[in-house]
């Protein structure tokens, strides 16, 4: 039951994220990853978080410096261009 929570959580965040103002947490980050079937431990939360783009079949951009960003429904659109 507490899986699934957490995996409620995430969901939820994806949608109320432009109502908050801090950024994902790294354990939030690591969740999302196992639920995607990506070891997380390995990784820094940056490149962490293009590994799961790659799995959710998006561009891995996330603070890549790209000037423009047409992904507007993106999770972390808020922590990559701040």
């Amino acid at each position: 039951m507490k899986h699934m929570e957490s995996f409620y959580n995430l969901i939820t965040f994806r949608y109320t994220s432009d109502k908050r103002e801090s950024a994902m947490k790294m354990t939030d980050v690591q969740t999302k990853a196992k639920n995607l079937g990506i070891k997380p431990k390995k990784f820094k939360k940056a490149d962490l978080i293009r590994k799961i783009q790659v799995e959710e079949g998006n561009n891995p951009c996330f603070q890549t410096n790209e000037q423009r960003c047409n992904q507007e429904d993106c999770c972390w659109r808020k922590e990559c261009l701040g």
